[in-house]
């Protein structure tokens, strides 16, 4: 499987940034089947680029979205900074994002027993900051989130891939003890993918429940 580094890009350079980012908006919706493959790339209106786009056959929605988010980094490398976390100090970094959110914090499938991200969600807010959370299952629901805003999924949604997006300005791709991670602070792309999961949540008929 490629490797998850931001130097996991270099394999794409002949493919344009905004067939990057259209390919990345895709997998967040979900219209893409995975493992990806020339057919499913040609099926989902990448057929154009699906040649210069080998480096991405046979991965699955995770593996592809840090490869293609390892590319637009390194080509916004004078503005982007884009650092990968391993396992062990995965958690870290997601909390301290957390804690050092002025606006938003938008968290997507992450366990929701993970009781220290859980706590410095939590925590006093003095910056008035909105937090919602994206649960994997709608059998997830738990109380212990009542103070967030709670995106519930239909029955049968697909999974989605795990991510955190803060002050729609960084990205952090993977979930804690779930292997690397790739963190990248590039406010368009972070804006983009934003405004892509706000689109899948109404596509896709999932139900908010307001924070208590």
């Amino acid at each position: 499987m490629a490797s998850h580094t931001p130097t996991a890009g270099a394999s794409l350079t002949r493919v344009p940034t905004s067939a990057l980012e259209s390919l990345l908006r895709s997998i967040f919706r979900r219209r893409l089947l995975f493992p990806l493959s020339r057919a499913t790339l040609i099926a989902g209106g990448f057929g154009n680029v699906e040649a210069e786009l080998g480096a991405l056959q046979g991965l699955d929605a995770r593996a592809a979205q840090a490869v293609i988010v390892a590319a637009i980094a390194e080509r916004r490398a004078a503005k982007t900074q884009a650092t990968v976390t391993s396992a062990d100090d995965g958690a870290p970094s997601h909390l301290a994002l957390v804690q050092a959110a002025r606006q938003s914090v938008f968290v997507v499938a992450h366990d929701p027993r993970d009781a220290a991200l859980l706590d410095a969600l939590a925590s006093p807010d003095e910056h008035g900051v909105h937090r919602a959370w994206v649960l994997a299952h709608a059998r997830e629901e738990s109380p212990v989130l009542a103070g967030l805003d709670v995106w519930i999924p239909p029955a049968h949604a697909p999974h989605a891939a795990a991510c955190l997006i803060v002050d729609a300005a960084c990205v952090l791709f993977g979930a804690p003890g779930a292997g690397p991670a790739v963190r990248v602070d590039d406010v368009a792309l972070a804006r983009a993918l934003t405004l892509a999961w706000r689109a899948r949540l109404a596509d896709e008929a999932y139900s908010l429940r307001t924070s208590a």
